[in-house]
């Protein structure tokens, strides 16, 4: 398969996520289109405790968010970065022990966040 087939088919998979599960988030003072999937998890608390937490898996297009903002160039280490989601309010932190992943043509990337304690 071409360079140019597998290009056009990740721009393809972008477009259909985007429109099919459409999310706003900002980043500081940039607006960023979205794709999220939800998913109702746990966290742990520090005191043995554990109360329910929400995590979005995102889609994101490389075009809208350079490497250096999520990812430390000196350390590779994941930024820990907060987003908000315009449309619930809350807010997310950038997983930092899940690698931000950029699609094998470099058109999206796929973000793990998980909503902060306190929105």
């Amino acid at each position: 398969m071409s360079a140019s087939a597998l290009i056009a088919s990740e721009r393809l998979y972008l477009t259909s996520m985007l429109q099919r599960m459409p999310a706003t988030l900002t980043l500081g003072t940039r607006t960023l289109r979205a794709a999220k999937l939800e998913k109702r998890g746990t966290r742990f608390e520090q005191h043995g405790g554990q109360i329910q937490q929400k995590t979005l898996h995102l889609i994101i297009p490389c075009a809208e968010l350079p490497d250096a903002e999520i990812i430390d160039p000196t350390t590779d280490a994941t930024r820990a970065i907060r987003l908000t989601h315009l449309q619930t309010g809350r807010v997310y932190q950038l997983d930092t022990e899940t690698a931000p992943q950029k699609s094998p043509q470099g058109i999206y990337w796929s973000l793990t966040a998980i909503q902060t304690a306190r929105t």
